[in-house]
């Protein structure tokens, strides 16, 4: 097991209670383990339907299958934790880290979205910016990846306020399935497979984020 595998498995053996303290203004933030409560369950399936075109693969949606992406690919996995974001003890939106490559001792950000209906702006950059460092310091990962739609401009902006940098963007098409789709990448000197959309990669290292961090009151328990 590596260090990352570790320390992921003993974040989830504490289960779902304050892994990070934000502080901002009057307002207090709080990331906690994901959980397979109805609540949550009821929250991660009505914002992936509402998110389902900012996602590289879309399916038959609904809460039986969330719960068990929750157990399965989540909560199961060595490799891949999800925590709920709290603003004001209300659960508002998600963040995570999948994918991780021993050979570059790296890892993606993963599944970041908020509740349209929580209307405080700076929200999702204190959150990324402290769960970023928390990758680095946390679980001492020497880059942090990214894959995102081109034209999903806010995301952009907000992870290049972080300090991340694009590195790759490379054409995608969307393969049909009976159960939805799957954005594929494709030859860009095909003249059959014509580009439908652009995926970018993105990294970061932590000089950049340090660079790119403000003064934020945070704290981390287990």
């Amino acid at each position: 097991m590596t260090y990352y595998q570790e320390q992921i498995s003993k974040i989830k053996e504490h289960g779902s209670k304050d892994f990070i303290n934000i502080n901002s203004s009057e307002n207090t933030i709080v990331l906690k383990l994901v959980d397979d409560s109805d609540e949550t369950v009821n929250l991660l399936t009505e914002w992936r339907k509402k998110f389902k075109n900012m996602f590289a693969t879309n399916f038959g949606i609904n809460k039986e299958r969330t719960k068990n992406w929750i157990r399965d690919s989540i909560l199961k996995n060595p490799d891949r934790i999800l925590f709920i974001i709290y603003f004001n003890e209300k659960k508002v939106g998600t963040i995570g880290t999948a994918l991780y490559d021993e050979k570059t001792n790296s890892a993606h950000i993963d599944t970041v979205m908020k509740d349209p209906s929580c209307n405080y702006p700076p929200l999702i950059s204190l959150v990324e910016k402290i769960y970023l460092k928390w990758m680095f310091d946390g679980l001492k990962l020497s880059k942090i990846q990214g894959l995102l739609f081109r034209d999903n401009f806010p995301a952009l902006v907000l992870h290049l306020s972080c300090g991340f940098q694009v590195v790759e963007t490379f054409p995608i098409k969307k393969i049909l399935s009976n159960d939805g789709w799957v954005w594929k990448k494709i030859d860009p000197k095909s003249e059959t497979n014509l580009a439908e959309r652009y995926f970018s990669i993105i990294e970061l290292s932590r000089e950049n984020l340090i660079k790119n961090m403000d003064e934020i009151d945070s704290k981390m328990s287990f």
